[in-house]
C-alpha cells in the first residue's frame, strides 16, 4: 500500500492558528473561511482521490477465550474483573480477569445476558423469564418480565429492559420484579406491519457508570441517550462507509419485501461502554476498504473508525469485515466475527492521531469553541492518500439452504438464504464462509415464533472490495 504524508511546517501551524483566533472574533470571515475549506474538499472529491484521515488499522496475531463451541455473544463485567462468553446453545463460560476460564458452563435461554455493577448475572430462564445469580453463582432472585431484545442494570440494582410493546420501548423493574416506570418512545418505521416495526426498533442496551442510558439501534443508524429517570437527552446518527453499505443493503430488502414479510439487514451488530474513558464503541459487517468499528466520545463526537487485520504467523493476513460482538476493557478491544472466534486487539499501540470531527458534528452537539480548533487540526495534520490493495475474488462458496418451517398460522416458511440474495444481488462473487442459524420457537425475543438468520461476504471483481451482510427473519405471533 503507498502512502503520501503532506505536513505543514511549524511556522505555517502557528501562523494558521493565530488566523484562525483572529478569524474567530470576525463572523462574516469565519464563514468564508469555512466555505473554503467546503470548496476544498469537494474539489479533492471530485478528483476521485480517496482521502482518508480517520481509519486506524489495528493487527490481531492471537484469538482469545478458547473453547470448543461457537461464541454468540461476549460480555464483561463493569469493574473489568471477569468476562463471560455465549455460545450458540445458550451455555455461559466465565472467565476471570487473565482470560482464563474460571467456572464451568451454565445453560442460559438464548438471548440478552447483562452483568450489573455488583458483579450479579441477569439473564433468561425462558423467553419471558429473568433469573438474577450472584457472583457465588447462587440464584439471587427470579421474576416474570417483557421478552426483551437487551438488558441494563443500574447502580441501584434496577433492570433496564428493552422491549418494544406496550407503545414504550424501555421498561424498568425493580430488584425484585416490580414493574416502576416504562419510557421511550417506539419509533414508526414501517406502518403497515407491526412486527416488522418491532424488529426495526431492536436494539441494545448500554448503562454508563453514572447511569445514563445509551440504545443502540440494530436496523437503523441511530444512538439515543437517556437519563437515569428516562429523560431523553440526545439522539445521534451515525455514519461511515459501512453504515452506508449496510443501509444500501437493507433499502434493497426493503424495496422488494412482500408487506406481511418480517426481517432486514443489520445496520450496526452490538455496541459496548468503555467503563475507564466513558467512550462509546459500535461494531459492524463493513468492507476490505472500511473501517468496522467505530469509537465516539460521550458527546457524540466520532473519534476513530477502526479496520482490523488479525494475523497469524501461520496464516495469511485477514482484514475483518464482520464484527458481530465488541468488549473494551483496560485498553484492549474484543471482537467476535459471525464466525465465532474472537480477536483481542491493543488500544494502547494505536496512533495518537484518530478522526477530526466534522463541523457539523461539533455544531449538532454544541462545541462551537472546538469548530476553530478542528479547522486547524483538519489543515495542519498529516493527510494520508491510501490507495487500497486488490484482492482476489477467490475461492468462491454458496449460501447454504436457510429456510425456518413456521407453524401456518404464523406467515408460513421463512427463507433467509432468499432474502440475503435480494439484498446483496446474485451477481457479485461469494468468497467468505457462509452461514444459517435456526432460532426454534421459545428462543428469546424477537425469536420466540422462530426463524432463522445468515450472512455472506460478497466480492467485487473490479477492485476486490469485499463486503459482508448479516440477513436476520423471523414469524410472527400473528
Amino acid at each position: 500500500m503507498k502512502t503520501f504524508p503532506v505536513k505543514l511546517t511549524l511556522r505555517l501551524q502557528i501562523m494558521l492558528r493565530r488566523t484562525l483566533m483572529w478569524l474567530q472574533r470576525k463572523p462574516a470571515l469565519l464563514i468564508l473561511f469555512l466555505l473554503a475549506v467546503v470548496v476544498f474538499t469537494a474539489g479533492s472529491l471530485a478528483a476521485n482521490v480517496y482521502l482518508q484521515i480517520s481509519l486506524i488499522t489495528l493487527q490481531s496475531s492471537a484469538s482469545s477465550f478458547t473453547q470448543t463451541s461457537l461464541i454468540e455473544a461476549i460480555v464483561a463485567s463493569p469493574d473489568s474483573q471477569k468476562y463471560y462468553t455465549v455460545d450458540r446453545e445458550g451455555r455461559v463460560a466465565i472467565y476471570d480477569k487473565d482470560l482464563n476460564l474460571s467456572k464451568a458452563y451454565f445453560t442460559q435461554t438464548k438471548g440478552p445476558l447483562a452483568v450489573g455493577p455488583q458483579g450479579h448475572l441477569y439473564f433468561l430462564d425462558s423467553p419471558s423469564k429473568l433469573r438474577v445469580m450472584n457472583p457465588a453463582g447462587v440464584t439471587y432472585v427470579a421474576f416474570s418480565i417483557l421478552p426483551p431484545v437487551s438488558l441494563g442494570v443500574l447502580k441501584n440494582g434496577n433492570i433496564v429492559v428493552a422491549a418494544p410493546v406496550n407503545e414504550k420501548l424501555f421498561h424498568i423493574y425493580s430488584q425484585t420484579g416490580r414493574p416502576l416506570k416504562n419510557f421511550g418512545e417506539i419509533k414508526l418505521f414501517d406502518a403497515n406491519n407491526k412486527q416488522q416495526n418491532k424488529l426495526l426498533n431492536t436494539g441494545k442496551i448500554l448503562v454508563s457508570s453514572s447511569d445514563e442510558i445509551y440504545y443502540v439501534y440494530k436496523y437503523a443508524p441511530i444512538i439515543q441517550k437517556y437519563s437515569g429517570q428516562g429523560q431523553l437527552i440526545a439522539e445521534y446518527s451515525v455514519e461511515g462507509t459501512a453504515i452506508s453499505l449496510q443501509l444500501e443493503a437493507l433499502n434493497r430488502f426493503l424495496s422488494k419485501k412482500r408487506t406481511e414479510e418480517i426481517g432486514g439487514i443489520t445496520v450496526i451488530n452490538s455496541a459496548d461502554l468503555d467503563p475507564q474513558t466513558g467512550h462509546l464503541w459500535l461494531c459492524m459487517n463493513g468492507s476490505s476498504r472500511s473501517g468496522v468499528v467505530y469509537e465516539y466520545d460521550s458527546n457524540g463526537i466520532k473519534l476513530r473508525e477502526y479496520a482490523l487485520i488479525f494475523a497469524a504467523s501461520t496464516t495469511t493476513p485477514l482484514i475483518i469485515t464482520n464484527v458481530w460482538d465488541i468488549v473494551v476493557r483496560n485498553q484492549f478491544m474484543y471482537i467476535l466475527t459471525t464466525q465465532g472466534w474472537v480477536c483481542r486487539f491493543d488500544l494502547g499501540n494505536r496512533p495518537s492521531t484518530g478522526f477530526i470531527p466534522s463541523v457539523r458534528q461539533l455544531i449538532r452537539a454544541g462545541r462551537w469553541g472546538l469548530i476553530a480548533n478542528t479547522l486547524l487540526a483538519t489543515a495542519t495534520r498529516g493527510l494520508t492518500l491510501k490507495l487500497a490493495p486488490q484482492l482476489p475474488c477467490s475461492p468462491t462458496v454458496t449460501i447454504p439452504d436457510c429456510t425456518y418451517n413456521c407453524p401456518p398460522n404464523q406467515g408460513g416458511s421463512k427463507d433467509c438464504k432468499a432474502a440475503l440474495q435480494t439484498s446483496i444481488g446474485e451477481n457479485l462473487p461469494k468468497v467468505a464462509p457462509t452461514g444459517c442459524n435456526f432460532h426454534p420457537a421459545g428462543s428469546a425475543n424477537p425469536f420466540q415464533y422462530g426463524g432463522c438468520s445468515a450472512q455472506v461476504t460478497t466480492c467485487n471483481p473490479t477492485n476486490g472490495d469485499r463486503v459482508t451482510a448479516q440477513f436476520i427473519e423471523y414469524s410472527s405471533d400473528r
